[in-house]
């Protein structure tokens, strides 16, 4: 029978170390006492369960990560006595709500609040200065108030594994291992401000090859979990000799020919680019399978043609 877990921590700690809650899956409520001074590194790491944490008064560091993953923690109240908070604090906190700011912090630090989802606003108090890099990335922030106090928001910085590059409709991009993803990720150059050679090495996988990892995408976008599909268009009039000399992708192949259009069919995954193209050439080419793209395409069109007769 599954059990949950409270834990009254007695007045004489002074500090909760490292680690020393990580993975409680079980624990649903803990009380700080106000002697408690700080938080270490992943203290209540991946504490699924925690749904309510008392700060006390007397807290003033929590360290990196220390609430990362906590899933079911909805709302959390940081006390007027802290000084400084670690990076991706909140991380993945993925139900939270409700957190305040309190005036005694100047910073809010890299990853913070990345991916948590459930978060939809936050008002920032006029005592922060900086606010770190992709301190709201993949969160459910809509809404946010930025104090005129912010002089420093921090672009994001990571290191990468470089593997090669491609050029796309005249845009030079980098295909890179990101080690904090752990996954292969695609970076626009014309977007990088800074690059730094370091001084460390890493192996280039024998597995990669950069013609077979884009082999059936249209562009940039490389889906793993979406597979490649049998794609036929109907193209027409002057479009017809465009796509021709300029195919859509090295798949591409002639299968009826017309005096007014030409089917073409590909093996090729339909990401979002993909999609794109298609509708950039407007009403010069059909979508005739799969029925799932032509359906998507349809949807697109239709909701674009109700914005022109409203």
């Amino acid at each position: 029978m599954p059990w949950s877990c409270f834990c009254n921590l007695p007045d004489s700690i002074k500090t909760i170390q490292d680690n020393t809650f990580a993975w409680c899956k079980r624990l649903t409520s803990i009380a700080i006492p106000n002697s408690v001074t700080s938080i270490g590194y992943l203290a209540f790491y991946g504490d699924s369960s925690l749904t309510s944490i008392t700060l006390p008064l007397s807290l003033k560091t929590i360290g990196n990560s220390a609430f990362n993953y906590c899933e079911s923690l909805t709302s959390i109240v940081l006390p007027d006595s802290l000084e400084s908070i670690g990076t991706s604090i909140f991380e993945n906190c993925k139900s939270l709500i409700t957190v305040n700011i309190p005036s005694t912090l100047d910073s809010i630090p890299d990853y913070a609040f990345r991916q948590c989802t459930s978060l939809s606003s936050m008002v920032i108090p006029n005592n922060i200065t900086y606010l770190g890099g992709w301190a709201f990335i993949n969160s459910g922030i809509t809404r946010i108030t930025l104090p005129n106090s912010i002089n420093t928001i921090k672009n994001y910085t990571f290191e990468i594994h470089p593997y090669c590059v491609k050029i796309f409709k005249q845009r030079w991009y980098v295909v890179a291992f990101n080690p904090y993803k752990n996954d292969i990720l695609i970076y626009s150059l014309d977007r990088i401000k800074d690059v730094e050679i370091t001084s460390k090495k890493f192996d280039l996988p024998e597995d990669f090859n950069g013609e077979e990892y884009f082999k059936d995408s249209f562009g940039i976008i490389v889906n793993s979990n979406q597979k490649a599909e049998e794609v036929l268009l109907k193209v027409y009039d002057e479009d017809v000799k465009y796509i021709e000399t300029l195919p859509l992708h090295n798949s591409q192949k002639e299968v009826q020919k017309a005096i007014d259009y030409t089917i073409f069919s590909y093996k090729i995954k339909p990401t979002y680019d993909f999609i794109k193209e298609i509708l950039s050439h407007g009403r010069y080419i059909e979508v005739l399978s799969p029925e799932s793209l032509r359906n998507e395409i349809k949807g697109i069109l239709k909701e674009e043609f109700e914005r022109y007769i409203t």
